[in-house]
């Protein structure tokens, strides 16, 4: 094969590869998750469920085919490497991906979530541990949990004890369904926010998705992605062309989500969808990742420019991340 053949194969194999890691991590991750939400102390534990596995395949699916991009990004900038052809499979990759792939991943989503079925146990929790309410305000002791969910033990609270024989047992208000194990495994507050950011952006896909001129718009954001390849470039220091890309990346995220949402002028939003009825979605959105991708498309011409005459007019020996 010729050189330029074999660097856009070794392209399409790493963004397959990128794709696959992602996902299986993700899926373990969410699978693993999802069991310690059942786990009750002193019932037998779940290890593995295809079901959940799949679900969270995926449900991470979307954040890894976009992401895939920005890893094969840093691995081009840490080798110095792209060339033309490869931008071609990059850009067909990500065509595909934000056309085909992400959709259909949002219909499987949905189709495995109307199957999954996850059997309650009778008992919401087991006798013999202490754990606090719901409301913190007391620690509960089950000496007895019966089948008809009513238990019989001893509550302590505020330096007072007191007995019961049969107090019912309330749904939790937790994913957990144990307060042992949500007080354990809960999550804090960084990563719960990083979490029901992407959740809230999955729902919105997920919401585009079952309209195709309403995905357009939804999938624009995948534009300006694409068009960060010539950005790779920006600085001869390549920590700092890997730091403007995450930023890109996760600051374009936040922006389209609180765009959606109409945490970020809203009244914004509400005036061009009023002047542009016939754009399905949100046009802010559509018109902020459209000049983006301009911008970032004129800025990588520039820096191509830029660096072909610096080649030229210099000695053999510059190249791109050596000192001028």
């Amino acid at each position: 094969m010729k050189p330029t053949v074999l660097s856009s194969v070794k392209i399409l194999l790493l963004l397959i590869l990128l794709l696959a890691i992602e996902s299986v991590c993700g899926g373990c991750v969410y699978m693993i998750y999802a069991l310690c939400t059942t786990l009750v102390a002193g019932r037998e534990i779940q290890l593995v469920s295809g079901m959940l596995f799949l679900k969270g395949v995926f449900l991470f699916a979307p954040v890894a085919i976009s992401s895939s991009g920005a890893f094969l990004l840093f691995y081009l900038i840490r080798h110095q490497w792209g060339t033309k052809a490869d931008f071609i499979v990059y850009a067909i990759w990500y065509v595909l991906s934000w056309l085909i792939l992400i959709p259909l991943t949002f219909r499987v989503y949905e189709s495995i979530s109307k199957e999954e079925h996850i059997v309650a146990t009778e008992t919401l929790v087991s006798a013999g541990y202490f754990r606090n309410s719901e409301d913190e305000n007391e620690v509960l002791f089950y000496s007895q949990v019966r089948d008809d969910a009513t238990v019989e033990g001893v509550s302590i609270s505020d330096h007072n004890i007191t007995t019961y024989n049969k107090r019912k047992i309330h749904a939790s208000g937790s994913v957990f369904a144990d307060p042992i194990i949500r007080d354990s495994l809960e999550m804090n507050s960084v990563i719960s926010f990083f979490v029901s950011s992407y959740n809230k952006m999955f729902d919105i896909g997920a919401e585009s998705s079952r309209d195709f001129l309403s995905w357009l718009c939804f999938s624009s954001i995948g534009l300006v992605y694409l068009a960060v390849f010539e950005i790779r470039r920006l600085s001869v220091w390549r920590l700092v062309n890997v730091f403007f890309i995450l930023v890109v990346y996760v600051g374009l995220f936040n922006l389209d989500l609180y765009i959606y949402t109409g945490d970020i002028l809203p009244y914004v939003s509400h005036a061009l969808m009023e002047a542009m009825p016939f754009i399905p979605g949100n046009a802010f959105v559509l018109i902020l990742n459209l000049s983006l991708t301009v911008i970032f498309v004129l800025a990588g011409i520039f820096i191509s420019s830029y660096r072909k005459k610096a080649v030229e007019t210099a000695s053999e020996s510059v190249f791109y991340g050596a000192e001028e």
